[in-house]
């Protein structure tokens, strides 16, 4: 199991995923070599603005984690949110496991809140 896998910042406490999928989601992508690089982040996050129509503005955060979960809980918080982050993945970490994992729990989440329309934007 990779170190970044039990990141302390990811714990319970201060900055932690509000649900399972979440972590999932923030630990897929900690574990992505693409995106441990800082410019291919801000393209991951650009990317979702331009899905969304709008620039994405984040809070600093600490670690490489918390900034996964920022963008996680911005996604979750704008509509078609979440769709958006899937594509950019795909689109920025490419074909694998990041962008199927990802994908997976969007799917998931969007399913279980709006049964039938997880494919939506």
């Amino acid at each position: 199991m990779d170190d970044r896998d039990d990141d302390p910042s990811l714990r319970r406490g201060r900055g932690r995923p509000d649900h399972e999928w979440q972590r999932v989601v923030v630990q897929a992508l900690t574990a992505s070599p693409v995106l441990a690089d800082r410019s291919a982040r801000a393209m991951l996050v650009e990317l979702v603005g331009d899905v969304l129509g709008r620039p994405v503005h984040l809070r600093e955060q600490a670690t490489v984690p918390l900034q996964f979960l920022e963008l996680v809980r911005f996604c979750v918080r704008e509509d078609g949110g979440l769709p958006a982050l899937a594509h950019a993945v795909r689109t920025v970490a490419g074909d694998g496991l990041t962008a199927d994992t990802v994908g997976e729990q969007v799917r998931k989440f969007l399913e279980a809140v709006a049964p039938g329309r997880a494919g939506e934007r």
